[in-house]
């Protein structure tokens, strides 16, 4: 039998030690070491932070846990883990919700302000809260100074904001950012 949730290979990218390189960002591991799926990267994003519920509520869970340790108290420990699941469902599909809008206000605005408008583009825009000139160039099999161009521009028009970090230029998707995160994205 097939257990409902299984760690993959999305999770171990999750916790590469790129991730850590810049503090309140994520940095996608290089094309090579991301999963291939028709044609196409998969993102490697979860909506479903079950973790969170209990963190918020970390007093409840610590002591009907320990309720039910002393006293067998089982029934409030699963009445609280059932409500912590359905919390964190609703916030799922609030994301999802947040993130399916924002792609669409990106796909049509794009489509209208730029020529260089692609599905790819926005693939791109959306797989993770920032992009970098090598994934634009990779994703749309474009030269490396088309893809700083489309970058740039993208960013002169407020679809990403320019962020430097060594000798990196990352384009962070903000308000992505901070639908996933709840919080603002990195200043430079």
């Amino acid at each position: 039998m097939k257990r409902a949730f299984q760690a993959d290979e999305r999770s171990e990218v999750l916790r590469a030690p790129e991730e850590l390189a810049l503090p309140g960002l994520w940095v996608r591991p290089p094309p090579s070491r991301r999963r291939q799926r028709g044609g196409s990267r998969e993102a490697a994003w979860g909506v479903f932070h079950f973790s969170r519920a209990i963190v918020r509520t970390k007093a409840d869970y610590y002591r009907l846990l320990q309720e039910v340790r002393d006293h067998g108290h089982w029934e409030a420990w699963v009445l609280y883990m059932l409500g912590a699941v359905e919390r964190t469902a609703i916030d799922a599909i609030a994301t999802i919700q947040g993130i399916k809008a924002l792609l669409l206000d990106y796909k049509h605005r794009i489509r209208a302000a730029h020529r260089f408008y692609s599905q790819d583009l926005i693939n791109n825009l959306f797989s993770h809260p920032y992009t970098k000139i090598e994934f634009v160039q990779h994703d749309l099999q474009v030269s490396r100074l088309t893809a700083t161009r489309y970058l740039d521009l993208l960013a002169d028009t407020g679809f990403v904001r320019k962020y430097k970090a060594g000798r990196h230029n990352y384009y962070i998707n903000e308000p992505l950012f901070r639908i996933l995160t709840g919080e603002a994205a990195p200043q430079a």
